[in-house]
């Protein structure tokens, strides 16, 4: 062990100064973007969480939920609804918004990149490019969003119109994104080293640091809970596949669900012209 650990010290004593600091600052920086991205996506999840149940509007993640949903055959739906049993879209839903908030956490290596700033920083303020790149990411994303689930975005689960219904969501994700790039510019800001102020003194700028770093950790803890607790929300409201659960009514649960809780399912319910043939099961 002695032996192997004096090997190691040599060859990194063997690499030259500049690329040992050069690879030690991209490691760093890389922990950084990717702490940054975590608290911008728990921020942006919590913000549609709260769109979702104060004003009806789908989360990317029941967006996208129903864009894959067109685009499989039967067979495959009916294998995932046999796959995750009496959890067929609580489930799936949390595997999306799990996947969602890794990418986003991904993302701030991307805005690392392109925003190329250089520590230690001087000051919290962002400068000119690091507010653009965040503003291009959340403009990037918005766009893609419209786009992509524009045969998605028209519905409401407060009842609006199809025109009203498709603005609100398409502000929704405006909204959403831009909460995600300016929380993702600041964090990386504050987590980023700062340069020694004049007059003060290393241990008061320590404390400095320490202090602006903790709130992003508790900006991050405390997104995480308003989550979970949005989750818990959701899930109250929740309803699934027809059948597969009843509620009991004085410790009584029916053996055949009673037709007052039964409802239809469609996957598109704003079309005024249902294609049968797409709807048939075999």
């Amino acid at each position: 062990m002695t032996l192997q650990h004096t090997d190691e010290k040599m060859q990194q004593s063997a690499l030259p100064p500049s690329k040992r600091f050069s690879l030690r600052n991209v490691l760093t920086t890389s922990l950084y973007a990717l702490g940054a991205g975590l608290a911008a996506s728990l921020m942006t999840v919590v913000l549609m969480g709260v769109l979702r149940l104060a004003a009806g509007i789908p989360t990317p993640v029941e967006l996208f939920g129903d864009f894959v949903l067109k685009h499989i055959s039967v067979d495959t739906f009916l294998r995932l609804l046999i796959t995750f049993g009496p959890n067929a879209k609580s489930t799936p839903l949390a595997f999306t918004l799990l996947a969602m908030i890794g990418l986003g956490t991904l993302l701030g290596l991307l805005y690392a990149v392109l925003a190329r700033v250089q520590w230690p920083v001087a000051g919290y303020r962002p400068s000119r490019r690091e507010l653009l790149v965040a503003s291009l990411l959340a403009l990037a994303m918005t766009v893609a969003g419209i786009l992509l689930f524009w045969d998605e975005i028209r519905q409401n689960f407060l009842g609006l119109p199809i025109g009203w219904a498709t603005i609100l969501t398409a502000l929704a994700l405006l909204a959403d994104f831009s909460l995600y790039g300016l929380t993702l510019c600041l964090c990386f800001r504050a987590l980023l080293p700062q340069q020694l102020r004049p007059g003060a003194s290393l241990v008061a700028q320590g404390r400095r640091q320490l202090l602006s770093r903790a709130g992003v950790a508790a900006l991050t803890v405390g997104a995480t809970g308003g989550t979970l607790g949005l989750i818990r929300g959701y899930l109250d409201r929740f309803t699934t596949y027809d059948g597969s659960v009843t509620n009991a009514h004085n410790g009584f649960t029916a053996p055949i669900t009673p037709n007052s809780e039964h409802y239809v399912v469609t996957q598109n319910p704003v079309d005024t012209n249902v294609i049968a043939n797409v709807w048939r099961l075999g």
